[in-house]
């Protein structure tokens, strides 16, 4: 495993480095390896330190002796950084704020975006709220339908911004989720065009001969408006079709910074 601290110093690199030979390890030459041998098991450790993310690795394995296999650490902030969207921007908003005392206004831009982790998903949105925030849903089968409510701790958020969200249809899978969560929540106006759609979470199916495969679940991703009233009852909206955004402009406009500036300064009339 490789764990992606943030947060620190090069001095910090120095500690670890110190507790991993005070642990019986030895370093290599250039200091940035180390190795221990345990009961016919071999255990490696490598430490790097990114001045740029201020952040350092620690990766630690460990094999069997008899074999030649030497493990290899990606060891590389960027890489792991960009291996998980909401870890990425994460560390990218805090590079910005750093650069900026009067930023006011912030597109997240899914123009191109075609899903995969809601994990990471959810952990974007806390980005945008430090509330809960409702997750509605549809079962295809029974056609009985859900909202949770969501809540996150640990995550920063940057909800003294004004937020907006760019979509295309190539915002698909996950991505149209995410644009679901935010017009279900209110939290900001979703500007270009419809997303892409892609309603129904995946199941993995492995079968007893080994045979592997994934398809779609009968859970389908949705939104509800209403307030629960007699008057005015709770309804459910699928996704599949994607989501329209209240502020549409045209293809050749979706990345006219002058155009995307003047909806949110009219939304949120600053």
């Amino acid at each position: 495993m490789e764990i992606l601290i943030k947060g620190l110093t090069r001095t910090d690199l120095q500690t670890y480095n110190a507790s991993l030979v005070s642990l019986g390890f030895t370093a290599s030459a250039n200091n940035l390896t180390f190795n221990k041998e345990v009961d016919g098991l071999k255990y490696y450790a490598s430490t790097s330190y990114d001045d740029t993310y201020k952040s350092l690795i620690v990766g630690l394995s460990v094999f069997d002796m008899t074999k030649s296999v030497v493990p290899e650490f990606v060891n590389s902030s960027d890489s792991l950084i960009k291996s998980d969207s909401a870890v990425f921007m994460e560390f990218y908003m805090d590079i910005i704020l750093s650069q900026t005392t009067n930023l006011k206004n912030m597109i997240l831009d899914i123009t191109w975006n075609t899903g995969g982790n809601v994990g990471a998903l959810y952990r974007v949105i806390v980005f945008i709220t430090q509330n809960s925030f409702a997750v509605s849903s549809i079962s295809a089968d029974t056609k009985s339908n859900s909202t949770s409510y969501v809540k996150i701790e640990g995550v920063p958020t940057y909800d003294h911004l004004n937020w907006g969200l760019l979509t295309t249809p190539t915002s698909f899978s996950a991505a149209n989720s995410l644009t679901t969560i935010f017009k279900e929540n209110n939290l900001g106006p979703i500007i270009g065009l419809t997303s892409g759609g892609g309603t129904s979470s995946i199941t993995p199916i492995l079968l007893p001969n080994g045979t592997a495969f994934t398809t779609s679940s009968n859970n389908m991703s949705a939104y509800r408006t209403g307030t629960g009233t007699e008057a005015d009852p709770y309804v459910y909206h699928p996704n599949e079709f994607g989501i329209e955004p209240t502020h549409p402009i045209p293809i050749g406009n979706i990345y006219n910074e002058t155009v995307l500036l003047d909806i949110l300064t009219t939304y949120y009339g600053e």
